[in-house]
């Protein structure tokens, strides 16, 4: 499913550092073949840009199993002797959330799906080929790490929580 506002994979460069580099790492993400919602659903949002709720939308039970991408903290260092180019580092905050409280036939399967996110999650960040497209599009040593694992309670609801560092960085034209 396509989320408005954020662009096409492409090249990151000094005008669209921001905005391309959280566009790449979210498209890697929000495509079906890397990272498979479990609810098989094509048509429901999986991957957000913020938590759910945020949008007016309530903690339905049904929002459940999705990913939030938070945008990129970027920090510059290394600058050349013309302060021109730098080393550019990103990092962004990627959570994972389930629920054992979907209904039908997803009902207790929280935990599996969460598990099976997670594994796609690893796979897609780690996967070479993934890597080399990025790499092309200047957004190279991308890595992940875990930061946070728990179940934690909401509205009296058990929900699986996982939170994530995606990084990268880049050497690049900075200033004109």
């Amino acid at each position: 499913m396509v989320n408005e506002g954020i662009a096409q994979s492409a090249t990151v460069d000094r005008t669209k550092l921001l905005s391309q580099s959280y566009a790449n790492i979210y498209n890697l993400i929000n495509t079906r073949s890397n990272i498979a919602d479990p609810k098989g659903a094509s048509k429901r949002t999986f991957v957000y840009t913020r938590e759910p709720h945020v949008q007016g939308r309530g903690f339905s039970s049904e929002l459940f199993p999705f990913i939030v991408l938070k945008k990129p903290m970027i920090d510059f260092s290394e600058f050349s002797v013309s302060e021109t180019k730098s080393r550019v580092v990103g990092e962004l905050v990627c959570e994972v959330y389930s629920s054992d409280e979907m209904s039908g036939y997803h009902k207790n399967k929280g935990n599996a799906y969460f598990n099976q996110i997670v594994d796609d999650l690893f796979e897609t960040i780690n996967n070479v080929t993934n890597k080399t497209t990025l790499r092309a599009y200047a957004e190279g040593g991308i890595n992940i790490n875990t930061d946070d694992m728990d179940d934690i309670t909401f509205n009296n609801k058990t929900i699986f929580f996982g939170r994530f560092t995606i990084s990268f960085d880049l050497r690049m034209v900075v200033s004109a």
